[in-house]
């Protein structure tokens, strides 16, 4: 006959597997939503590791704690979300705090709760990434300028004259101080491609510019590409 406090040692070793590697595979589906719906040129590889790692770890703090100690301990977590939690995308928020949900659910034994919430969140955030919600009607317009690196500001100054939402998303230094500029943007109403490309080209030190119209879908993996 077992003992008591074998029979124990093993049902609390098979709950701890399970709540590890529930919070391992939500922490999976929630990085790889990101990883997929990022606005970023170059998703964020620590960004990824740290969702994971996040669910597992407050999962087991949670876990730890007494129903009393739970509400301190979300508000805690909040409390970092809200104030200490560095990140390049307000997006990511989203990735954040819906890590904490999975993890606070698998820490208080609410499983099919954790599963059923990070398959139907990351489905909501892919639906809303898939069709665009909130994008402009407008194609936004790809700008490649190969410039000197210090004509960097003179190049902002030009574009923001004639377009809005402007972002540059990439920057590739070449041989000495030059480098290519890869900006993404909307033109004003009134103004044309050609305008703004005659404008650029009076910038000193423009050497070469192509421009085309961009496609939202295949945008950023055709940049990554």
């Amino acid at each position: 006959m077992d003992e008591p406090g074998i029979t124990y040692a093993t049902s609390y070793l098979y709950q701890f597997l399970l709540q590890a590697v529930l919070s391992t595979v939500c922490g999976l589906i929630i990085s790889q939503t990101y990883r997929i719906t990022s606005r970023e040129l170059i998703h964020s590889q620590g960004f990824m590791q740290t969702v994971i790692a996040t669910t597992v770890i407050v999962s087991i703090i949670v876990k730890s704690a007494t129903e009393l100690q739970t509400a301190f301990v979300v508000v805690g977590i909040l409390s970092i979300l809200r104030f200490r939690t560095v990140v390049r995308d307000t997006a990511e928020f989203t990735f954040i705090l819906l890590a904490f949900a999975a993890a606070i659910a698998i820490g208080t034994e609410k499983y099919l709760l954790a599963i059923l919430g990070t398959l139907c969140a990351s489905a909501v955030v892919f639906f809303l990434y898939r069709f665009e919600y909130g994008s402009y009607s407008a194609s936004p317009i790809r700008l490649r300028v190969r410039a000197p690196l210090a004509a960097s500001e003179d190049l902002n100054r030009v574009l923001r004259l004639s377009a809005k939402e402007v972002q540059c998303v990439a920057i590739q230094r070449l041989e000495g101080e030059v480098g290519t500029f890869c900006y993404e943007f909307l033109l004003l109403k009134g103004s044309n491609i050609d305008q703004l490309v005659h404008q650029i080209r009076a910038v000193p030190g423009t050497e070469a510019i192509s421009s085309g119209l961009l496609r939202r879908e295949g945008s950023l993996k055709d940049l990554r590409e």
